[in-house]
């Protein structure tokens, strides 16, 4: 499902979470532009507001903007879409963010004075776990987050 509007109705939210439930796991594409990201961090927010975990909701938020912002800045040129995906499992919320970029990022240990460089050290620091996998046309960043 392709989402063109920055306004998630709880239409829009049932019909694509009952494609599949927490386990199962929900997935959106974006287009590549500067509103991928307040667009996913909606979106995110909506579905786990549904899935009943609100604890989570603002790291998943942090988490999401960062991966996203990447993914669309990586992908304009082509013009391809940025997908998002989430899943519970086993007490993780697993965050996919995907782009049909096959450049995999590179974690920085900025300092102080680095105006850029911050986005996935801070989804590292915040994440259980994440990495990357790369598939046909593109790849997937990925970041594990504790969840009741």
């Amino acid at each position: 499902m392709t989402l063109e509007t920055p306004v998630f109705t709880a239409h829009q939210v049932e019909a694509v979470m009952a494609s599949g439930g927490k386990n199962q796991g929900v997935r959106v594409s974006f287009p590549p532009k500067p509103l991928a990201a307040p667009m996913s961090r909606m979106f995110v927010t909506d579905v786990l507001q549904q899935w009943h975990l609100p604890d989570v909701v603002q790291d998943a938020d942090a988490v999401v903007t960062e991966l996203v912002s990447n993914a669309a800045a990586a992908s304009a040129a082509a013009g391809t879409d940025v997908t998002v995906g989430l899943r519970v499992e086993q007490g993780s919320l697993f965050i996919e963010v995907g782009d049909q970029t096959e450049t995999l990022p590179v974690l920085r240990y900025p300092t102080l004075e680095d105006p850029r460089g911050w986005g996935l050290f801070l989804v590292a620091s915040m994440s259980q776990r994440w990495g990357t996998r790369q598939q046909i046309g593109g790849k997937i960043i990925w970041s594990e987050l504790a969840c009741a």
